[in-house]
């Protein structure tokens, strides 16, 4: 880490404003962008202009650390040109973030073009130790930067509260907000990029290791590690001895255990001399073997009693790479440590794009499955799907269940528009509930869902435009037994059958919002934060509720009771 000089700070930045001058174009934009996000109003850019800078600044970083080793300016040129063009033509033009799915690739691609900061410039042979040194130094001076950034941050922000209440100034709220950005977009970066390795400095061999890392790794990694070895080795004698197969849950431990043992390797990377990291690097990959073949056991065991999904299919490709560098490191005693995140991003990359992604498998085999269930229930006939609301087709309960849940996932992860044209749907209110109702899934008995305590809470931040409404009933609660929430000389509000009833008593009319789709929502699908906002705000006649929280004990999706409701209503 270099020391602060304040003589040599002109010439630091000079020369990170040659060497990252893309990068921090797109760090300024976002910058920018967060002034006026938090100062002007009126301004409100597409999802999609921030995922590009987002993304950008990734892709930008990555490929300044490449040119490092390119001098021919002709070739420089397109090796920028190019991949920016392409992270332009994907933000803009197929990425849709209102999509779940799409959102989960997002985040898949920022991961695996961060790992390449890794390894962009050690594809040479005989560069581990340059390697180590290069990735434990990006990585601490991330920690510093961020504990440096956090302090400044702070500082300023408490400065600040003390002049506004010691001085009575009525500081507003954006200029907190300002100082953030000013640290956290600008500041920081800065700082950051000012002491990654300069050009010169990228192919040391000598290692500066401290006792941190040693304490760290030797001390609170391994002991944590043989923990955890231990329990999962008695759990394999266990099933072995019983002859059961194994619990789904323990492909989290597995997982937990070997990227937790490769870290550990990385570590104590140049302790070469010491026994116990001979021993790791020798034989963690073979007594990590029999646990990646029960972590397989388990995931086929969560896959054949639930069902694929996007999330067990990223798991099942990562117990496969487990597989190949376990034995790629049993191999070669772990002497070339790069390969694993080299392999890791180059897999994760490429499972989250095309039409081999995880996505698109998942989709296919869903589709799959609903048509399957649809047709031999009759309720999909000449590609179109047959309306029982009256329930004229009798469904069986398992059944019921099973289409519920493959339905909700399928239209809260792929989106109305891939439900619309797969399964040629052309009502107009659509929703995961109001799918399932015009199928006559709803009705189903209550024993076979499972008993489960459901919690929402409306995000922050949300705009409303409430320019036709002129009165606000503000903070509405419920509790167990109440019935009557709200009275007085004009309107009534009161929960009634699992209703909430607005009632104009000067007009006489009544507005009335079933909590039923609601609860059957979240029961089924209750991480969604985008589907639940959309839940938690409805309009209908002359009002508007927003419902700020809800909880309910749910026995199944149509077998519940309410226990916390807090709400507000606008009326026209």
């Amino acid at each position: 880490m270099k020391k602060l000089n304040f003589k040599s700070l002109t010439a630091d930045l000079v020369a990170v404003a040659l060497r990252f001058h893309i990068v921090l174009v797109f760090v300024f934009g976002l910058a920018i962008m967060a002034f006026l996000e938090i100062n002007d109003k009126k301004f409100e850019p597409e999802f999609n202009v921030w995922s590009y800078f987002i993304l950008s600044v990734f892709v930008s970083f990555s490929l300044s650390l490449l040119l490092d080793n390119i001098r021919n300016i002709w070739l420089r040129l397109p090796v920028f040109v190019i991949p920016l063009a392409l992270v332009a033509l994907y933000c803009f033009k197929l990425f849709n973030h209102k999509v779940e799915w799409e959102m989960m690739q997002y985040g898949a691609l920022i991961f695996s073009i961060f790992l390449s900061f890794y390894f962009v410039l050690y594809f040479r042979k005989n560069s581990d130790h340059s390697f180590w040194i290069f990735a434990e130094t990006i990585s601490r001076e991330f920690v510093i930067t961020l504990i440096y950034t956090s302090i400044f941050q702070s500082g300023l922000s408490l400065a600040i509260y003390a002049v506004d209440m010691l001085f009575d100034v009525k500081i507003a709220n954006e200029v907190y907000g300002n100082v953030a950005v000013f640290c956290y977009l600008i500041v920081a970066p800065i700082y950051y990029l000012m002491n990654i390795p300069p050009k010169e400095k990228l192919y040391e061999t000598t290692p500066d290791y401290g006792k941190f890392l040693k304490i760290l790794g030797l001390y609170v990694f391994l002991p944590v590690l043989g923990i955890y070895l231990v329990i999962l080795y008695f759990y394999l004698f266990k099933i072995i001895i019983r002859w059961e197969l194994p619990n789904g849950w323990v492909t989290t431990l597995v997982s937990v255990l070997a990227l937790g043992g490769y870290l550990a390797k990385f570590l104590l990377f140049p302790l070469t001399e010491n026994k116990i990291v001979i021993f790791l690097n020798r034989y963690f990959s073979l007594l990590l073997l029999p646990l990646i073949v029960l972590m397989t056991i388990g995931l086929a065991r969560r896959i054949s009693d639930y069902g694929l999904s996007i999330n067990r299919l990223y798991v099942l490709v990562f117990n496969v790479w487990l597989y190949g560098v376990s034995i790629y490191l049993l191999l070669t005693q772990s002497k070339h440590l790069r390969w694993l995140v080299v392999s890791f991003a180059a897999v994760l990359f490429i499972v989250s794009i095309g039409p081999w992604s995880v996505f698109a498998v998942t989709k296919r085999a869903i589709e799959g499955e609903v048509t399957s269930l649809l047709v031999e229930n009759k309720l999909f006939i000449n590609d179109k799907l047959i309306e029982n609301k009256d329930n004229k087709m009798a469904v069986s309960d398992t059944v019921a269940v099973q289409l519920s849940d493959k339905i909700h996932y399928y239209y809260n992860t792929y989106g109305e528009q891939n439900w619309r044209t797969t399964f040629q749907y052309k009502q107009k209110d659509i929703g995961a509930y109001e799918i399932t109702e015009y199928l006559g899934l709803n009705t189903s008995k209550t024993s076979l869902f499972k008993s489960k305590y459901i919690y929402a809470n409306l995000s922050e931040n949300r705009v409303v435009d409430i320019n036709d409404y002129s009165l606000m009933l503000a903070k509405l609660e419920m509790g167990d037994k109440d019935s009557l929430i709200f009275k007085n000389k004009d309107y009534k509000v009161e929960v009634v059958k699992n209703q909430i009833h607005i009632v104009n008593l000067k007009k006489n009319t009544l507005t009335a919002f079933p909590l039923q789709k609601i609860v059957s929502e979240l029961y089924l699908n209750d991480e969604n934060e985008t589907a639940n906002n959309k839940l938690l705000m409805q309009k209908k006649g002359e009002c508007l509720l927003i419902i700020n929280s809800i909880s309910a004990d749910c026995k199944s999706s149509t077998n519940y009771e309410i226990r916390e409701l807090n709400f507000s209503v606008f009326i026209k």
